[in-house]
């Protein structure tokens, strides 16, 4: 035949790229995988050799050589020969724990994590054998079986990643790979959102003429708003003036009244009234209590049972307060509170309204705005999803001689 038969792509939906490249990728791997494999078989028996090194080093009871450490130090490298021996268990103990293949898709990637646990764990050992010199120098003789495992684990290490560095371009084409793949995922999740945000404010649209509707509702609503705003203002002058001058009337004999509330002992106290008239309800029978300790005050003190400066002065401001009608005042007050509570729900209910036909004009007048900001960010999705297949199709291709078409 002049021309080979053309292959016929496979289709492949998006959510199967992953088990397909991870297939792909172990078979293309496995030569390598195989050869690290036996390096780290090398490694599992200098690690086996190194715990019957601990465990020979635990069992001897033999005192340690005084060649490189002096007889001085002898005592000091026994004691800590079991500290020594702890501190290689625990790495041992942490390597185990950590070297398993959590978070990686990959034999290959596996064994890469396994490297680097060993490399950990050497490191580990000779910063112990650092930190214990005395132990080791002590012991020197019993060494050479954690010095000859040692070197077995360190060799295997180099090995293992003498094998595995000749499968890096095969992971590098995988990571490649696996990267599209996920940057693939998260565009077509993003064009499905960016869809049920474009059928969304397809649903909820308004029309012009309700938003220029809105519009003028919105104009008759702060009108009234503003009047209210300026009642309210006004409200509260009112109330702050009452307020100061209730406050500038019974200040004089504040002093007086805990005076005379002290010397009374029993009964309502005129101190009470001063702190509360603000607030408290003050009807016909708590002004005529009021009067009445008022009447009380200025007895106590005409009689001298209360001792106060300028007696003519404030006796004469207890008939000041007592002709001055304070309860006209405090009702007053009292009441203009609750005119201002009444209008100060009025303003809040007129932003509310602003606020209900301000999200209706938002919804006119941005709608089309939004729903064509949406349809063009849809547009460009779409062209980076289109090229991202393309490219990831071209890649199985190239890498692993796989020829295939991305389907959503």
């Amino acid at each position: 035949m002049l021309f080979k038969k053309q292959e016929v792509p496979d289709n492949v939906d998006i959510d199967g790229l992953d088990e397909l490249l991870n297939t792909l990728f172990e078979k293309n791997s496995e030569r390598f995988v195989t050869q690290a494999r036996r390096a780290a078989e090398k490694i599992h028996k200098g690690l086996e050799m190194f715990v019957r090194s601990i465990d020979a080093l635990d069992s001897y009871g033999g005192e340690p050589d005084d060649e490189f450490i002096g007889s001085n130090s002898i005592s000091v490298a026994r004691v800590q020969k079991g500290n020594y021996i702890s501190a290689l268990k625990s790495a041992l103990s942490a390597l185990k724990d950590g070297s398993g293949p959590e978070g990686v898709e990959t034999r290959f990637e596996a064994l890469q994590l396994e490297k680097v646990s060993y490399e950990s764990f050497i490191s580990k050992v000779l910063s112990i054998n650092s930190n214990f010199k005395i132990v080791v120098l002590g012991y020197a003789a019993q060494m050479g079986p954690f010095k000859k495992a040692f070197s077995a684990i360190e060799n295997g290490v180099k090995d293992l990643g003498r094998e595995l560095e000749k499968g890096s371009e095969q992971l590098n084409q995988y990571r490649t790979l696996k990267s599209l793949i996920d940057r693939l995922n998260l565009l077509t999740e993003e064009f499905r959102v960016l869809s049920e945000k474009m059928q969304s404010s397809e649903d909820i649209g308004i029309s012009k003429k309700e938003g220029d509707d809105a519009l003028a509702a919105t104009k008759v609503v702060e009108i009234r708003r503003e009047k209210l705003v300026t009642g309210a203002s006004a409200i509260r002058q009112r109330i702050d003036y009452i307020s100061m001058g209730i406050s500038n009337l019974l200040l004089p004999i504040e002093r007086a009244a805990r005076k005379y509330d002290h010397e009374k002992k029993k009964g309502a106290r005129l101190s009470d009234y001063i702190s509360n008239l603000h607030s408290m309800a003050f009807g016909d029978a708590e002004n005529a209590e009021f009067l009445s300790l008022l009447s009380g005050l200025k007895k106590s003190i005409l009689e001298g049972a209360i001792d106060v400066k300028n007696q003519n002065g404030v006796v004469s401001h207890i008939d000041l307060i007592s002709s001055a009608r304070i309860a006209d005042s405090v009702n007053e007050m009292r009441q203009l509170k609750s005119e201002l509570e009444e209008v100060e729900g009025e303003i809040k209910a007129c932003g509310e309204e602003m606020l209900a036909l301000k999200s209706k004009r938002f919804n006119s007048e941005s709608a089309l705005k939004e729903r064509s900001h949406i349809a063009e960010k849809s547009s460009r999705l779409e062209e980076e999803i289109s090229s991202t297949k393309l490219t990831i199709a071209k890649l199985f291709g190239e890498y692993y001689r796989k020829q295939i078409r991305v389907v959503s």
